[in-house]
């Protein structure tokens, strides 16, 4: 008897009708907002207003836009009105220009997700009642406490308002294109980049931190970050930056608004 062949046999060969395809790519990871993209808006934005500013100057007058650009209310509505659009106008494109890269994904990035109508007028009276606890109650605590307390914003938006066109403009600017670009940089790009990094329990305080420094002014700091907290939770809460769109919106425009009426 002859001895078994120990090696196996050889494979049949697949039938003719089926085709081999090749191994599936792997998967991708996940677009994220990149420290680039933030590099990337802070030099769009600084080359922006350089130009800007250069422009608007030789158009109005040295005096007139470095009094407008230091802040204080001067007074001058044109100039303030100027200052106002350059900064935010420049700041919206740059903003659009820091994401291109992402393509089709870069609204996503932003936060610009489906929401449930219900949540945008929920955001605004919930906006606007911790705006107006915290100047009708923290304000004036602080005020007998301290002594007579302003902050320059106020002069600014007064100085803006002294009549009707005027106060229309402002808030289309200060109620409507101020907080449309605030929304985008601290709970779009900002937002995006920190939750990719660390998650939302450092995104929540930290894009509310940068959010409140951006106003300058100490007061103003303190009362806004309360504010950026409450936006931080509406941007978690429901998945979407409409929602803080939609009361910082509120939020501004009823404080245009009301400046004006009592004025």
């Amino acid at each position: 008897m002859a001895p078994s062949d120990p090696s196996p046999p050889d494979p049949a060969p697949p039938p003719d009708n089926v085709v081999a395809f090749p191994p599936l790519p792997a998967a991708s990871p996940p677009r994220r907002v990149r420290f680039l993209d933030l590099v990337a808006f802070a030099l769009v934005l600084g080359g922006g207003i350089f130009v800007a500013s250069i422009a608007a100057m030789a158009w109005l007058g040295l005096d007139r836009m470095q009094a407008a650009m230091a802040g204080g209310g001067t007074g001058d509505a044109g100039a303030l009105m100027v200052a106002t659009a350059l900064c935010f106008g420049v700041a919206l494109p740059a903003i659009g220009i820091a994401v291109a890269r992402h393509g089709r994904a870069a609204p996503g990035l932003l936060g610009f997700a489906p929401v449930h109508p219900g949540w945008l007028w929920r955001a605004a009276l919930m906006v606007l009642a911790l705006s107006v606890f915290l100047d009708q109650v923290v304000l004036r605590i602080l005020t007998a406490i301290f002594g007579d307390l302003k902050m320059s914003v106020g002069d600014m938006v007064a100085a803006m308002t002294t009549d009707t066109p005027q106060a229309l403009l402002a808030v289309l600017l200060i109620g409507g294109l101020a907080p449309l670009v605030e929304e985008l940089v601290f709970r779009g790009l900002v937002w995006g980049w920190l939750t990719g990094r660390w998650g939302v329990r450092v995104a929540i305080p930290v894009s509310s931190g940068l959010f409140a420094l951006a106003h300058v002014e100490p007061l103003h700091v303190a009362l806004v970050f309360p504010i950026g907290l409450l936006l931080g939770w509406l941007r978690w809460r429901t998945g979407s930056i409409w929602p803080p769109i939609a009361a910082h919106v509120a939020n501004n425009a009823f404080a245009v608004i009301a400046t004006w009426a009592l004025g």
